[in-house]
């Protein structure tokens, strides 16, 4: 379910920047979601014209990246990951959508 939520959201994110100018967005993902994303995104960037930069890792590596000042558009962790990230305000809510600050 969550798998297919998270993939959803990200098709529609994706889909919304369709509207804009050319854009470069950069999608930071851990574990299993790393193949579907990286698929979404190719088709994303083929169908509009956009460049779709995605980082793989584990949870630890994002926040790390993170906290070294690195910015994302997108960002997909474990729940846990997610916590971690709120609590160290690499992103402003606690939801199942979180916004990057």
């Amino acid at each position: 379910m969550k798998r297919s939520l998270t993939i959803a959201v990200v098709a529609t994110l994706l889909c919304a920047a369709g509207a804009a100018a050319a854009a470069e967005l950069k999608v930071m993902v851990t574990g299993s979601m790393a193949a579907p994303l990286r698929e979404i995104a190719e088709n994303f960037a083929r169908k509009n014209g956009h460049t779709v930069d995605v980082t793989a890792g584990i949870t630890t590596t994002v926040t790390a990246t993170l906290q070294a000042g690195e910015k994302a558009d997108l960002i997909e962790v474990t729940s846990v990951g997610m916590d971690q990230l709120a609590e160290i305000g690499q992103i402003r809510s606690m939801s199942a959508l979180a916004t990057v600050p």
